[in-house]
Protein backbone atom coordinates (compact mmCIF):
# COMPACT_ATOMS: atom_id res chain seq x y z
CA UNK A 1 0.00 0.00 0.00
CA UNK A 2 2.75 2.79 0.64
CA UNK A 3 5.08 1.48 -2.15
CA UNK A 4 7.93 0.31 0.29
CA UNK A 5 9.98 -2.10 -1.02
CA UNK A 6 9.35 -5.72 0.86
CA UNK A 7 12.48 -7.84 1.79
CA UNK A 8 10.69 -10.67 2.51
CA UNK A 9 12.96 -13.45 5.00
CA UNK A 10 12.20 -17.24 4.59
CA UNK A 11 13.68 -19.31 7.75
CA UNK A 12 10.96 -22.26 6.91
CA UNK A 13 9.09 -22.93 3.88
CA UNK A 14 5.51 -22.79 4.53
CA UNK A 15 3.37 -24.52 3.99
CA UNK A 16 6.23 -27.58 2.52
CA UNK A 17 7.35 -27.78 6.27
CA UNK A 18 4.02 -28.28 7.52
CA UNK A 19 3.25 -30.91 4.74
CA UNK A 20 6.64 -32.94 5.76
CA UNK A 21 6.01 -32.70 9.25
CA UNK A 22 2.64 -34.16 8.69
CA UNK A 23 0.66 -31.08 10.17
CA UNK A 24 -1.37 -30.74 6.95
CA UNK A 25 -2.29 -32.84 3.65
CA UNK A 26 -1.77 -31.79 0.00
CA UNK A 27 -5.35 -30.85 -0.47
CA UNK A 28 -7.49 -27.53 -1.09
CA UNK A 29 -6.12 -25.99 2.21
CA UNK A 30 -2.96 -26.32 1.14
CA UNK A 31 -3.15 -25.37 -2.03
CA UNK A 32 -4.59 -22.26 -1.02
CA UNK A 33 -1.48 -21.74 1.34
CA UNK A 34 0.66 -22.07 -1.81
CA UNK A 35 -0.90 -19.35 -3.79
CA UNK A 36 -0.38 -16.97 -0.93
CA UNK A 37 3.43 -18.18 -0.61
CA UNK A 38 3.66 -17.41 -4.65
CA UNK A 39 1.67 -13.93 -4.14
CA UNK A 40 4.38 -13.26 -1.50
CA UNK A 41 7.76 -13.88 -3.14
CA UNK A 42 5.75 -11.85 -5.79
CA UNK A 43 5.77 -8.75 -4.04
CA UNK A 44 9.16 -9.33 -2.80
CA UNK A 45 11.82 -6.72 -3.88
CA UNK A 46 14.17 -9.29 -2.44
CA UNK A 47 13.69 -13.29 -0.92
CA UNK A 48 16.54 -14.00 1.67
CA UNK A 49 16.89 -17.69 2.78
CA UNK A 50 18.37 -18.98 6.06
CA UNK A 51 19.63 -21.84 3.96
CA UNK A 52 20.71 -23.07 0.17
CA UNK A 53 17.85 -25.09 -0.15
CA UNK A 54 15.24 -22.21 0.85
CA UNK A 55 17.29 -20.36 -1.81
CA UNK A 56 17.09 -22.49 -4.76
CA UNK A 57 13.40 -23.50 -3.89
CA UNK A 58 12.41 -19.92 -4.31
CA UNK A 59 14.47 -19.73 -7.66
CA UNK A 60 12.53 -22.63 -9.11
CA UNK A 61 9.73 -20.21 -8.36
CA UNK A 62 10.94 -17.45 -10.90
CA UNK A 63 9.73 -14.78 -8.21
CA UNK A 64 12.75 -12.68 -8.57
CA UNK A 65 16.25 -11.82 -7.03
CA UNK A 66 17.41 -13.97 -4.16
CA UNK A 67 20.24 -13.86 -1.19
CA UNK A 68 21.67 -16.25 1.08
CA UNK A 69 21.30 -14.85 4.61
CA UNK A 70 22.49 -17.52 7.48
CA UNK A 71 21.22 -17.40 11.16
CA UNK A 72 24.86 -17.66 11.49
CA UNK A 73 25.95 -16.83 14.96
CA UNK A 74 27.68 -14.16 17.44
CA UNK A 75 31.18 -15.53 16.96
CA UNK A 76 32.34 -13.04 19.77
CA UNK A 77 30.79 -14.69 22.20
CA UNK A 78 32.43 -17.62 21.57
CA UNK A 79 36.37 -15.78 22.20
CA UNK A 80 37.01 -16.98 25.64
CA UNK A 81 37.36 -20.91 25.79
CA UNK A 82 37.87 -22.93 28.66
CA UNK A 83 38.36 -26.15 27.54
CA UNK A 84 40.08 -28.77 29.70
CA UNK A 85 42.04 -31.05 27.36
CA UNK A 86 41.21 -33.81 29.82
CA UNK A 87 37.43 -33.82 28.97
CA UNK A 88 37.93 -34.48 25.45
CA UNK A 89 36.03 -37.41 25.54
CA UNK A 90 32.75 -35.44 26.69
CA UNK A 91 30.19 -34.70 24.43
CA UNK A 92 27.69 -32.18 25.23
CA UNK A 93 24.02 -31.98 23.34
CA UNK A 94 22.38 -28.26 23.85
CA UNK A 95 19.09 -27.82 22.84
CA UNK A 96 15.32 -28.80 22.36
CA UNK A 97 14.43 -32.17 23.52
CA UNK A 98 11.74 -33.05 20.86
CA UNK A 99 11.02 -35.74 18.60
CA UNK A 100 12.57 -34.49 15.77
CA UNK A 101 15.99 -34.31 17.54
CA UNK A 102 15.69 -37.87 19.04
CA UNK A 103 17.57 -37.27 21.50
CA UNK A 104 15.93 -40.39 23.55
CA UNK A 105 16.27 -42.90 20.88
CA UNK A 106 19.88 -42.11 20.82
CA UNK A 107 20.10 -42.42 24.86
CA UNK A 108 18.23 -45.90 24.67
CA UNK A 109 20.83 -47.19 21.41
CA UNK A 110 23.65 -46.39 22.56
CA UNK A 111 26.04 -47.06 25.51
CA UNK A 112 28.26 -44.01 26.07
CA UNK A 113 30.60 -46.11 28.99
CA UNK A 114 31.34 -48.87 26.50
CA UNK A 115 32.94 -46.41 24.07
CA UNK A 116 34.38 -44.73 26.68
CA UNK A 117 32.77 -41.26 26.80
CA UNK A 118 30.47 -39.28 28.38
CA UNK A 119 27.40 -37.78 26.83
CA UNK A 120 26.25 -34.23 28.79
CA UNK A 121 22.59 -33.09 27.75
CA UNK A 122 21.56 -29.72 28.65
CA UNK A 123 17.51 -28.43 26.97
CA UNK A 124 13.95 -29.03 27.57
CA UNK A 125 11.28 -30.31 25.27
CA UNK A 126 8.34 -33.10 25.00
CA UNK A 127 11.23 -35.79 25.52
CA UNK A 128 12.71 -34.52 28.52
CA UNK A 129 10.78 -36.42 30.86
CA UNK A 130 11.01 -39.61 29.30
CA UNK A 131 14.92 -38.83 28.99
CA UNK A 132 14.85 -38.24 33.20
CA UNK A 133 13.22 -41.32 33.44
CA UNK A 134 15.10 -43.54 31.65
CA UNK A 135 17.99 -42.12 32.51
CA UNK A 136 16.57 -42.72 36.62
CA UNK A 137 16.42 -47.02 35.73
CA UNK A 138 19.72 -47.19 33.09
CA UNK A 139 22.52 -45.05 35.29
CA UNK A 140 25.14 -47.14 33.76
CA UNK A 141 25.42 -45.63 30.23
CA UNK A 142 27.73 -43.05 30.88
CA UNK A 143 25.08 -40.14 30.16
CA UNK A 144 23.76 -37.28 32.42
CA UNK A 145 21.42 -34.52 32.26
CA UNK A 146 22.22 -31.10 33.28
CA UNK A 147 18.63 -28.98 32.80
CA UNK A 148 18.86 -25.90 31.07
CA UNK A 149 21.18 -23.43 29.76
CA UNK A 150 20.51 -19.66 29.55
CA UNK A 151 22.26 -17.69 26.20
CA UNK A 152 24.55 -16.12 28.59
CA UNK A 153 25.54 -19.55 29.95
CA UNK A 154 25.60 -21.28 26.45
CA UNK A 155 29.60 -19.91 25.25
CA UNK A 156 32.00 -21.02 28.24
CA UNK A 157 29.40 -24.15 29.12
CA UNK A 158 29.99 -25.60 25.30
CA UNK A 159 33.44 -24.61 24.49
CA UNK A 160 34.73 -26.44 27.58
CA UNK A 161 33.56 -29.81 26.21
CA UNK A 162 35.36 -32.02 23.86
CA UNK A 163 32.77 -32.30 21.18
CA UNK A 164 29.18 -31.95 20.47
CA UNK A 165 26.62 -34.55 18.87
CA UNK A 166 23.77 -33.23 16.87
CA UNK A 167 20.41 -35.19 16.06
CA UNK A 168 18.22 -34.67 13.47
CA UNK A 169 15.97 -37.59 12.65
CA UNK A 170 13.75 -35.97 9.94
CA UNK A 171 15.21 -34.20 7.38
CA UNK A 172 12.78 -30.52 6.59
CA UNK A 173 13.72 -29.26 3.46
CA UNK A 174 15.57 -26.44 3.94
CA UNK A 175 16.12 -26.52 7.80
CA UNK A 176 20.02 -26.10 9.28
CA UNK A 177 20.03 -26.72 12.67
CA UNK A 178 21.78 -23.57 14.56
CA UNK A 179 23.57 -25.60 16.90
CA UNK A 180 25.74 -26.34 14.37
CA UNK A 181 26.78 -22.56 14.37
CA UNK A 182 27.35 -22.23 17.64
CA UNK A 183 29.39 -25.60 18.06
CA UNK A 184 31.57 -24.04 15.63
CA UNK A 185 32.21 -20.68 17.40
CA UNK A 186 32.88 -22.81 20.42
CA UNK A 187 35.62 -24.93 18.70
CA UNK A 188 33.71 -28.24 19.18
CA UNK A 189 34.15 -31.31 16.42
CA UNK A 190 30.67 -32.54 15.75
CA UNK A 191 28.74 -35.50 14.89
CA UNK A 192 26.19 -35.15 13.02
CA UNK A 193 23.52 -37.51 13.06
CA UNK A 194 20.94 -36.15 10.32
CA UNK A 195 20.82 -35.75 6.66
CA UNK A 196 19.99 -32.34 4.34
CA UNK A 197 22.02 -29.31 4.09
CA UNK A 198 22.97 -29.58 7.57
CA UNK A 199 25.49 -32.78 6.81
CA UNK A 200 26.24 -31.36 3.62
CA UNK A 201 27.85 -28.64 6.12
CA UNK A 202 29.65 -30.88 7.61
CA UNK A 203 30.93 -32.78 5.22
CA UNK A 204 32.00 -29.44 2.78
CA UNK A 205 33.69 -27.65 5.60
CA UNK A 206 35.36 -30.96 7.51
CA UNK A 207 34.55 -30.36 10.98
CA UNK A 208 33.06 -33.55 12.24
CA UNK A 209 31.58 -36.86 10.77
CA UNK A 210 28.34 -37.34 9.65
CA UNK A 211 26.02 -40.48 9.45
CA UNK A 212 21.99 -40.63 8.23
CA UNK A 213 19.62 -41.00 11.15
CA UNK A 214 18.94 -44.04 12.98
CA UNK A 215 22.25 -45.44 11.64
CA UNK A 216 23.08 -46.40 15.52
CA UNK A 217 26.37 -48.70 14.00
CA UNK A 218 27.32 -45.61 12.15
CA UNK A 219 27.47 -43.38 15.12
CA UNK A 220 29.03 -45.68 17.04
CA UNK A 221 31.94 -45.95 14.58
CA UNK A 222 31.77 -41.98 14.30
CA UNK A 223 32.12 -41.83 18.07
CA UNK A 224 35.09 -44.23 18.00
CA UNK A 225 36.96 -42.29 14.93
CA UNK A 226 36.59 -38.83 16.53
CA UNK A 227 38.12 -40.49 19.95
CA UNK A 228 40.80 -42.02 17.75
CA UNK A 229 42.31 -38.85 16.53
CA UNK A 230 45.75 -37.57 18.29
CA UNK A 231 45.86 -34.87 20.30
CA UNK A 232 47.60 -32.17 17.86
CA UNK A 233 44.95 -33.19 15.29
CA UNK A 234 42.22 -32.75 17.62
CA UNK A 235 43.10 -29.10 18.55
CA UNK A 236 44.07 -28.61 15.01
CA UNK A 237 39.92 -29.71 14.22
CA UNK A 238 38.92 -27.16 17.06
CA UNK A 239 40.94 -24.09 15.55
CA UNK A 240 39.85 -25.03 12.07
CA UNK A 241 36.64 -24.82 13.57
CA UNK A 242 36.27 -21.65 15.07
CA UNK A 243 38.09 -20.44 11.88
CA UNK A 244 34.82 -21.65 9.59
CA UNK A 245 32.58 -20.08 12.38
CA UNK A 246 34.75 -16.55 11.85
CA UNK A 247 34.90 -16.85 7.99
CA UNK A 248 31.30 -18.14 7.18
CA UNK A 249 29.36 -17.63 9.72
CA UNK A 250 29.49 -14.86 11.89
CA UNK A 251 26.83 -12.87 11.66
CA UNK A 252 27.79 -9.59 11.79
CA UNK A 253 29.74 -10.48 8.50
CA UNK A 254 26.67 -11.64 7.22
CA UNK A 255 24.75 -8.31 8.34
CA UNK A 256 27.43 -6.36 6.74
CA UNK A 257 27.44 -8.03 3.23
CA UNK A 258 23.51 -7.68 3.35
CA UNK A 259 23.91 -4.07 3.77
CA UNK A 260 26.35 -3.90 0.84
CA UNK A 261 24.02 -5.58 -1.10
CA UNK A 262 20.67 -4.16 -0.74
CA UNK A 263 22.35 -0.91 -1.29
CA UNK A 264 23.40 -1.70 -4.60
CA UNK A 265 20.02 -3.70 -5.56
CA UNK A 266 18.41 -0.39 -4.16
Amino acid sequence: ISGAKLILNISDLWPLSAKELGAINHGRIYSLLERLEQFLYRKAFICTGQSQEIVDYIERKNVGKTYLFRNGVETKRFKQSNFDPRRRNQIVYAGLLGVAQGILSICQNINFKELNVEFHIYGTGAEKEKIISFLEGNNQRGITYHGILTRDEMPDTLSSYGATLIPLIKNIYGAVPSKIYEALAAGLPIIFSGMGEGASIITKTKVGWVNPPGDWALLTDNIVAFLKISNEDYLKLRNSNRDVASQHFDRSRQIAHLSEFLSLKM
